[in-house]
């Protein structure tokens, strides 16, 4: 049986070896493995606490809608949970947007070099990734980007701060751009670092979308609150976008 022609076009994953491996080679009693950016403080007590609980109810199936969750996340930023998705970290939402939006010749356009799940989710449905590289200052060129965009383009990604530079875009010219883009193009913001951004004043996607732009952002737990084991990431974005992406979790 032969696999889909777009698997061809996947480099295999290759991770890196695990703490406990580069413990026992090395001869290490403590470990940090920064090509993951795992957040070495570890979880709150109180996140312990919730966990140790949780571990008792581990017969049961959980709620696939995540309804608490979402409840809280609603309330923590004004808007409806039905305007929030969940998923199995950030890179799983990043999917299942991709999976949602992207047809066979669909395009894709982002900065590179960036957070790889973009290409890969975009080659797996058979869409075109379209790249372009960053300014010199490690940045994403909105600029440039504006004029790559095509009558083909369905998704344009902006990592912000962008992984693996750690850099950040100016939010006055991310909403400048997205008054740019077509109404049919989505604008999808991936903050899985967001909280890592000390600027007064900085606009989020958040901000964004609650001004009215059609922006779908993207976060997760794994980082800023070192949850990474746990898989929890969500999407912000308008009530229909939500819906379409929900039938594919």
């Amino acid at each position: 049986m032969e696999w889909r022609k777009e698997v061809e076009q996947i480099a295999a994953y290759v991770p890196g070896k695990s703490i406990e491996e580069v413990k026992q080679q090395y001869g290490l009693e403590e470990v940090h493995r920064l090509a993951s950016n795992e957040n070495p403080l570890g979880p709150s007590e109180k996140a312990q606490r919730a966990m140790q609980k949780a571990v008792l109810e581990t017969h049961l199936y959980p709620d696939t809608s995540a309804s608490a969750l979402r409840e809280v996340l609603a309330e923590t930023y004004h808007v409806s949970a039905d305007e929030i998705m969940t998923g199995n970290g950030a890179d799983n939402v990043i999917s299942i947007v991709v999976s949602a939006y992207v047809n066979e010749g669909d395009e894709v356009l982002y900065c590179t070099p960036t957070f790889p799940a973009y290409r890969s989710s975009t080659l797996l449905m058979g869409g075109v990734p379209v790249e372009v590289p960053l300014r010199e200052d490690f940045t994403f060129d909105l600029h440039a980007m504006k004029e790559n965009i095509t009558e083909k383009t369905k998704l344009i990604f902006i990592c912000n701060p962008n992984n693996p530079t750690g850099t950040i875009v100016d939010h006055e010219e991310i909403e400048a751009f997205i008054r740019d883009v077509p109404k049919d193009v989505l604008v999808v913001l991936d903050e899985a670092y967001i909280e890592y951004v000390d600027v007064e004043g900085y606009k989020t996607g958040i901000d964004l979308f609650k001004a009215g732009y059609n922006v779908l952002t993207i976060r997760t737990f794994s980082k800023f609150y070192s949850l990474a084991g746990l898989r929890v990431g969500y999407a912000i974005g308008t009530k229909k976008s939500i819906r379409t992406n929900a039938s594919f979790t």
